[in-house]
């Protein structure tokens, strides 16, 4: 994920800094260091959405801990690349969510503070992906990984396998117009290395060595990684040319999704509403298995609450990201935005629910392989060469090798001193 770097004046950060407080405490007069009984002050930021829920919950933790809570909204990634200059200058809030993914870089620049996690208080999958060199740095807030959309007008059941989507891949009734032999039964962005790591993934495909912490060590090229390289070049041949484009691939998908051209598509919670207003009769489940038996794993994000290393509370701030989370706080998270929380207690309520979506990102997350959070992740992105490549008609262990050299290239040349 990228977001947009901003500009800050000399002027405007000594003109500010003078009167900013998120990072200090103070006294109920305003003075520093007030004594014992000095109100302290937190600044929270957040994306508009999250607002609502901040300040509903914020009150009991302001009057246990003796603590204003001040609510800022802000863009996600707006605070992020903000960072490095605001908080030198005293202007970054105390907290703030971010992806997982932006962990590394962010703790080996020092501008994000460890966050000590309670045992049995998330789920395994979550914490791997809080954890960088030994130390957690995010309370997590949101879990997502990719899954299964089909029509349910057109599949009473949701597919199981992969060989049943390529059966009705075949059925003439989903035949696409002008190319022969393509079929609009089933589409996936596979020129997205984020959609196809599912099946690279699942056929033995590791990004680095280590359960992805050793950049020394890449397997995207290995055995594994070359067969499911093979399984995808199988789906770019059947779905229509257009697939292959790297921009208007995803429209198309969801062109033909929404009008009920297609019966199954892979795609995120994220797109949920937009198909649910489109009228379809839409279903949610994991991806099915893959020939071999094969179980797809998917890349799992995960946002969650994360502590200014600039902070002069980072204590007081670390214990208000895992309030947020815990299970009072993350179901209400939930109620209000439509997140899930990995608090096993939280998944456990919504399991129990009728909330189709909801279950299945918590089952197909329980089998994802977080993101790699280490900063040599920024280059792996181009691993997609590789799948434009198959797509073209290149020998898949060829195309494999060509654009693992590619990464490792680029990570020599950009983390020489990683």
């Amino acid at each position: 994920m990228k977001g947009m770097k901003k500009a800050l004046s000399l002027v405007a950060v000594g003109a500010v800094a003078v009167t900013a407080t998120a990072c200090g405490s103070t006294t109920d007069t305003g003075t520093e260091g007030g004594g014992s009984d000095a109100a302290k002050k937190l600044v929270v930021a957040a994306e508009p959405s999250y607002a609502p829920f901040l300040n509903e919950i914020k009150g009991e933790f302001e009057e246990a801990n003796n603590v204003t809570i001040e609510v800022q909204e802000k863009g996600m990634f707006d605070v992020l690349d903000a960072l490095a200059l605001d908080g030198p200058a005293g202007l970054a809030p105390d907290v703030f969510m971010m992806p997982h993914d932006r962990i590394g870089s962010l703790a080996a620049t020092g501008q994000i503070a460890p966050i000590t996690l309670e045992d049995g208080g998330y789920t395994d999958v979550a914490i791997q992906a809080a954890t960088f060199e030994g130390s957690t740095y995010i309370a997590p807030a949101a879990i997502e990984a990719v899954m299964l959309f089909y029509n349910k007008d057109l599949l009473p059941e949701a597919p199981t396998t992969f060989e049943e989507l390529e059966a009705l891949a075949a059925d003439p009734a989903y035949a696409f117009e002008n190319e022969a032999g393509r079929s609009t039964a089933f589409l996936a962005k596979l020129v997205d290395f984020y959609v196809a790591y599912g099946i690279i993934g699942g056929y033995g495909g590791n990004v680095f060595g280590d359960n992805n912490t050793n950049p020394e060590e890449l397997g995207l090229n290995n055995a594994g990684g070359v067969e499911g390289l093979a399984y995808i070049q199988k789906w770019q041949n059947l779905m229509p040319v257009g697939m292959q484009d790297e921009q208007s691939s995803y429209d198309f998908m969801m062109q033909y999704f929404n009008e009920g051209k297609t019966a199954a598509i892979i795609n995120g919670p994220w797109a949920a509403t937009d198909v649910i207003d489109a009228g379809i009769n839409v279903g949610f489940a994991p991806l099915p298995t893959m020939p071999g038996g094969k179980t797809p794993t998917p890349f799992g994000g995960v946002k969650g609450w994360a502590v200014s290393n600039y902070s002069a509370e980072k204590d007081l701030a670390s214990e208000f990201a895992k309030y947020i989370t815990d299970e009072t706080n993350g179901t209400k998270f939930f109620e209000m935005n439509n997140e899930i929380t990995p608090n096993p207690a939280v998944l456990e309520g919504i399991q129990a629910s009728d909330n189709e979506l909801a279950k299945t990102v918590i089952e197909q997350f329980a089998v994802a392989v977080p993101t790699p959070n280490i900063p040599q992740m920024a280059e792996v992105w181009e691993y997609k060469a590789a799948l434009f490549d198959v797509a073209q008609g290149k020998d898949p262990q060829a195309a494999a090798d060509s654009a693992a050299q590619l990464v490792k290239d680029n990570i020599a040349a950009k983390h020489s001193g990683n």
